[in-house]
């Protein structure tokens, strides 16, 4: 059966929802507060979208959707243009590869897998950071932003479920498992 007019614009504008959630998210994290350390303490956000997007529901969350993405972030955050795009990338690759260890298994058993992407990632872009700026990028900041991201994957997992079973719904809802 032909899909109308108005039935494939909805299902277009569902496959934008990962793009424009993480994208909240991440305008979100940007946001200037006046609590000390929040500077040091900012979680990569964008980065346990990718993670989650990509695990879960690869095909709305592709590569041209990352390197906007990418843009948008090293522009916010002052970082060279590029830096977060191959940071995405990686991530994105590592997911596909690693995720079906992690895809159907208890939750902590896809924090964990998280957990190894995001040390790789920041260290990646620490790594390209230093060679850009001819300097070593603190580890401690490194550590921190690790930690902190880490810490928050858990929240940003249940708002992006929430979007996945409430717009994105095909036959199965992720459900958290244990």
């Amino acid at each position: 059966m032909k899909e109308s007019f108005r039935e494939m614009t909805v299902n277009y504008l569902k496959t934008l929802i990962p793009f424009f959630s993480t994208l909240l998210l991440v305008l979100i994290c940007f946001v200037p507060t006046h609590i000390p350390l929040s500077h040091f303490l900012r979680p990569d956000v964008g980065l346990a979208c990718v993670y989650f997007w990509v695990l879960y529901h690869r095909d709305v969350f592709g590569l041209a959707a990352l390197a906007l993405l990418g843009i948008i972030v090293d522009t916010l955050s002052g970082t060279p243009l590029g830096v977060h795009i191959a940071v995405f990338v990686f991530v994105y690759l590592m997911t596909i590869y690693f995720g079906n260890l992690v895809n159907t298994k208890p939750f902590i058993v896809s924090w964990t897998g998280f957990a190894c992407v995001c040390l790789m990632a920041l260290f990646i872009k620490g790594g390209i950071l230093s060679l850009y700026h001819s300097k070593t990028v603190p580890i401690l900041y490194v550590l921190m932003t690790y930690l902190a991201t880490v810490l928050i994957y858990p929240l940003i997992t249940k708002f992006n479920i929430f979007l996945y079973d409430k717009y994105l719904f095909d036959d199965e809802a992720i459900y958290e498992q244990g």
